[in-house]
């Protein structure tokens, strides 16, 4: 007698990322979550299959690492892209024109984003001259630093007596005589400035988030870790996503960070506080605020990432940290025995080691403990992981692509010591990737970065960032964005696998990459997403 409200699919190729029963035929799914999964036979137990005609399936895709609520901002606030080979005269140009179309007329405050050159200079007096009439904010692509005019100068309150809060790495840039130019650096310096502003609010978050969430339904994913919202303070960011699930707008499982900024900014036992209150408040079946966010350095084309030995650049230094193992330690011991998950933010070889540091000396806690990133590995860093245990690495895939700016900072010999996931997966290190997107699709397209990840070389046979050896299997690609990134969000037992009792969230794809040729693998496509068994994205728009 088949089941009622059931929906059976069969005759397909199914990646269940289980190790327990890692492949199936079929599957079964009931109120949201899957009953039976095994071979076709069985499965027409539970009523007549939808035949799925040999599609691959796999478990939703989990992003690791991103800030979609920090993107809705940008979306909603019709974000100005400067092109990334625009000069300053280009840019300021394009803004002044933009700034004064019919869209942006209205808005109380014009922001643009995309600068990636290292040597762009800019003060607020020339800024100016793009939009005086109002606040405007410059954003460098990675939002790591940013140029303000001189209203946004005057409503943030810099002047010449405010202190920088790391001095030398976060910062804001001075005139000979001390006076702020407008440019400032790095998260603990910029993101207070960018909620004092008033960039964006809960209303921001309705209009922008939607339709990048249509997108991460199109790309396959059924889940997300917002490792920092940047421009919205918390409580009002999770307000807004949690009116979303009310409308059954978030249809993915949505994890969410608290950023610590430091002692300079708040106490821990402070931070502490508000933590727990926003879990208590907003932690639902969709929505969980469960996650503590820390800034060891900041990012290579700032020269802000920490390294041991200086930069291959005169002049560059070393980097210096936002924060050091003394003032991480106080609140992730507090987060940690709360039950938080501990995620840090580490680009040099010098901050990877610092946050093992802190990993090492936390212990075993009842959350889970990830260092994001991991791009210029310390030489001892696959030893110290393997040693530990229980740290993720998490890192973005497509960041392999090889480039000469990357070469010219570090040299050749810490050139070859990035990203090693080869050898993290070899040494059973649990691997994680992500988009870490602010704007656009960068990164988004999971098939680009897991072509990036098996591959490790170009078509042409040319490798990436060297060696090939550091390359991995579809199957561990996979599974760094989908069982792994469950087990990062401490949510395995509910999603990241094709398992009984597990949310129905799966994709159908319209190749199967376990058939293709590497080289390949940048052209699967999702050509259905279901989150907990509904579908969320139809490539054809029709739903059998």
């Amino acid at each position: 007698m088949p089941y009622k409200n059931v929906q059976v699919y069969a005759n397909a190729r199914v990646y269940t990322a289980d190790n327990q029963n890692p492949s199936a035929t079929a599957f079964a799914v009931k109120d949201g979550r899957f009953i039976y999964v095994g071979d076709d036979a069985e499965a027409r137990k539970f009523g007549s299959p939808i035949n799925l005609n040999c599609r691959r399936v796999l478990p939703g895709f989990i992003d690791s690492h991103a800030h979609p609520v920090a993107d809705a901002a940008l979306n909603a606030l019709n974000a100005i892209e400067i092109p990334a080979s625009a000069n300053v005269k280009e840019t300021l140009d394009l803004i002044a024109k933009k700034s004064a179309s019919p869209t942006r007329k209205g808005l109380r405050i014009i922001v643009a984003k995309g600068i990636t050159n290292p040597r762009f200079k800019l003060t607020a007096k020339e800024f100016d001259t793009a939009v005086s009439d109002r606040p405007a904010i410059i954003l460098t692509e990675d939002c790591h630093a940013g140029w303000m005019n001189t209203k946004a100068l005057e409503i943030s309150e810099i002047t010449r007596a405010t202190p920088d809060p790391v001095p030398g790495v976060s910062y804001f840039e001075r005139d000979q005589d001390g006076n702020p130019t407008g440019f400032i650096v790095e998260a603990t310096a910029l993101y207070p400035l960018i909620k004092k502003l008033g960039i964006c609010d809960a209303k921001a978050i309705k209009k922008g988030l939607p339709p990048l969430l249509s997108t991460y339904a199109k790309h396959g994913y059924t889940g997300c870790i917002d490792v920092g919202f940047l421009m919205l303070d918390e409580d009002d960011a999770l307000h807004a996503l949690s009116q979303m699930i009310d409308r059954g707008e978030l249809r993915m499982h949505y994890f969410t960070s608290y950023v610590y900024f430091g002692p300079v900014v708040d106490s821990p036992q402070n931070a502490l506080k508000k933590m727990l209150a926003l879990r208590r408040k907003y932690n639902s079946e969709f929505l969980r605020p469960n996650i503590l966010k820390l800034h060891i350095d900041g990012t290579l084309e700032l020269a802000s990432a920490w390294m041991f030995d200086d930069y291959c650049v005169t002049g560059k230094g070393k980097g210096a940290p936002l924060l050091t193992l003394s003032s991480m330690l106080p609140v992730a011991r507090l987060a940690a025995n709360e039950g938080f998950d501990i995620h840090v933010h580490a680009i040099g070889d010098k901050a990877i080691s610092e946050g093992l540091s802190l990993m090492e000396s936390l212990g075993k806690i009842k959350g889970t403990k990830t260092i994001a990133h991991c791009q210029i590995f310390p030489a001892d860093g696959v030893e110290r992981f393997e040693k530990q245990g229980d740290i993720f690495m998490q890192t973005t895939a497509n960041w392999l692509n090889a480039d000469d700016f990357t070469m010219r900072m570090l040299g050749p010999e810490r050139y070859e010591m990035q990203v090693p996931i080869g050898s993290m997966v070899r040494a059973n290190v649990p691997v994680t990737f992500s988009s870490d997107s602010i704007g656009g699709e960068m990164g988004l397209d999971p098939f680009f970065n897991i072509y990036h990840a098996v591959q490790r070389k170009y078509d042409c046979g040319k490798e990436m960032i060297p060696p090939n050896s550091e390359g991995i299997s579809l199957k561990d690609a996979i599974d760094a964005y989908t069982i792994n990134c469950a087990k990062q969000a401490n949510a395995e037992s509910e999603i990241g696998s094709i398992s009984i009792g597990k949310y129905a969230d799966f994709v159908i794809l319209n190749k199967d990459p376990f058939l293709l040729p590497a080289v390949e693998l940048k052209t699967v496509r999702a050509e259905k997403t279901f989150f907990c068994g509904n579908c969320i994205f139809d490539a054809k728009n029709t739903v059998d």
